[in-house]
């Protein structure tokens, strides 16, 4: 009996199936945000009030800041040093620059920032940093 189907009809009802339980629970589950979303009418999550969002609520915004944050770093900084710093001077400009920055804040971003330093830090200035040291200084700024 179950010679007279192939994989392809197989395949087909398990989307189907699939497709028709997650529309069951969409419509159950969140159907404010299906209405909104076919009437055309985003609405926008809020952050959460003690300043960290979860990963999946980045706004395109916090990613232009962090840009900036990093193109800053590599022109006021790390190019300006070149090859003549040491690490200690290099690792207090970078604590000057990153002062107010409070993306720091944000566990993503920190690792983020931590990482393009220490690549462009070895490559611009041959300076190697790691990222106890740098998560380390990230703890010693001023609030």
């Amino acid at each position: 009996m179950l010679s007279k189907f192939t994989w392809s009809d197989y395949v087909a009802v398990v989307a189907i199936l699939g497709g028709a339980y997650y529309l069951i629970i969409a419509i159950r589950y969140y159907r404010k945000e299906m209405t909104g979303i076919l009437s055309g009418k985003l609405k926008f999550k809020q952050k959460i009030s003690d300043g960290y969002t979860a990963p999946g609520e980045l706004e395109e915004a916090d990613f232009d800041e962090l840009e900036a944050v990093v193109v800053d770093l590599k022109r006021s900084v790390l190019e300006q040093a070149g090859t003549s710093a040491t690490k200690e001077q290099l690792l207090l400009q970078l604590k000057q620059r990153l002062a107010n920055y409070d993306g720091l804040r944000q566990p993503a971003y920190r690792v983020a920032v931590n990482h393009y330093i220490m690549q462009h830090a070895q490559e611009i200035c041959g300076v190697a940093f790691s990222e106890g040291e740098l998560d380390a200084a990230w703890k010693t700024l001023p609030r």
